[in-house]
């Protein structure tokens, strides 16, 4: 109750007012630990006036003992969750910052160093450099993973779903679903085939050609040309 009505009140009332855009990362992580204070003392407060009929010079020493320890406790508590909420919020506006600039390109290319395709079980689990894997189509309950293994294209079948492996695959940016039954890479795939109701990846390095479903057809004509 103490912390939902001190929020509400710096958050909504008081932060608009004395917190500026140009704030420093240390500046809005000093405001957020001096919520913090705010709230341990409000704490104290509370607790003292719940538990004590009375103040009591008898017991100062445990007071100040006790509001000090408050303080500490809730900056304790709070110290870590504030950091990480502002360093990721201003990563956000310098990323978008970059962005506005023309410095940072939004296809930048990122890979892991190996990815899991997780399998029915643990020991069926698929290592592997995701710059290899050329693409993964899906037959039921089975998928089926393509990659390149010197100058062939070798297959692993496991058993799985395309919507498990697109979470295994998210942190590289180079997959993408181009139909209900492909995920492909698109570093293999440089053109397409057909029009936009009846699209084909196509794969001169590989001799391959990979179905676009319609509603993909935009977005894939898109990366290709990029």
């Amino acid at each position: 109750m103490i912390v939902s009505l001190l929020m509400f009140i710096f958050k909504f009332l008081i932060e608009p007012i004395v917190v500026s855009d140009k704030w420093t990362l240390g500046r809005s992580i000093l405001w957020g630990l001096f919520i913090s204070c705010c709230i341990g003392v409000a704490s104290f407060f509370y607790v003292v006036i719940l538990f004590e009929n009375k103040f009591s010079f008898q017991y100062l020493s445990i007071y100040i003992k006790y509001f000090f320890y408050s303080i500490f406790t809730a900056v304790l508590i709070g110290s870590i969750p504030i950091s990480i909420r502002h360093l990721a919020n201003y990563m956000r506006i310098y990323k978008k910052a970059l962005k506005k600039a023309g410095l940072l390109d939004e296809s930048d290319t990122i890979w892991e160093d190996e990815v899991t395709i997780k399998a029915g079980k643990r020991t069926n689990n698929f290592k592997y450099n995701p710059r290899k894997i050329v693409y993964i189509s899906s037959d039921d309950n089975y998928i089926s993973v393509f990659f390149t293994d010197g100058e062939s294209l070798k297959k692993i079948l496991i058993r799985g779903t395309l919507k498990g492996v697109e979470f295994d695959l998210k942190r590289n940016t180079q997959f993408t679903r181009c139909h209900k039954s492909f995920i492909i890479n698109m570093t293999f795939f440089k053109g397409t085939i057909g029009n936009l109701q009846n699209m084909k990846l196509r794969s001169d390095q590989l001799n391959l050609e990979i179905p676009v479903s319609r509603s993909k057809s935009r977005l894939i004509s898109e990366r290709v040309a990029k």
